[in-house]
């Protein structure tokens, strides 16, 4: 993955995926690693969809 990051807020999240709502339209890549201290989260995902500003994404194990 490279190297960067991107400021959202997590806007759902479920025991499987979240959704996440960034302020301007990103490039995101195929896999990344979402940090939302927020929720406790720390954990590599993938995205599943990405919609304007809203990026959806499903945990991996």
């Amino acid at each position: 993955m490279p190297n960067g990051s991107a400021d959202g807020m997590c806007v759902d999240v479920s025991e499987t995926g979240a959704l996440i709502r960034f302020g301007n339209k990103h490039v995101v890549p195929a896999h990344l690693r979402l940090s939302c201290p927020r929720f406790n989260l720390n954990c590599d995902c993938e995205v599943i969809r990405q919609d304007g500003l809203d990026v959806s994404v499903r945990f991996l194990a």
